[in-house]
């Protein structure tokens, strides 16, 4: 079990340009669901269209838990213009 989180820490993103949309909460487990459905809802639902972009279907969550009080999370989204998207 060991390896595996070892693997999965020391993954590498592929080369692009990213948003990255950084998500906090007051526990983990309204992190992983009240928030993070929340910032979903926002960054698909409205930021994106409202700037004519979506994402290539990839995304990438990191999670940062220094103590108890300073608990968050990233989600990392490669962007593409709405135009690129429907051609593809």
């Amino acid at each position: 079990r060991r390896q595996r989180q070892m693997c999965i820490r020391d993954r590498e993103l592929p080369v692009g340009e990213y948003l990255v949309c950084r998500i906090e909460a007051e526990t983990f487990e309204k992190l992983v669901t009240i928030a993070l459905d929340q910032a979903g809802k926002y960054l698909f639902g409205t930021w994106l269209p409202a700037h004519g972009l979506t994402t290539l279907p990839f995304s990438a969550e990191k999670y940062y838990r220094s103590n108890e009080s300073d608990l968050y999370m990233e989600v990392w989204v490669m962007p593409l213009p709405v135009q690129e998207q429907e051609s593809r």
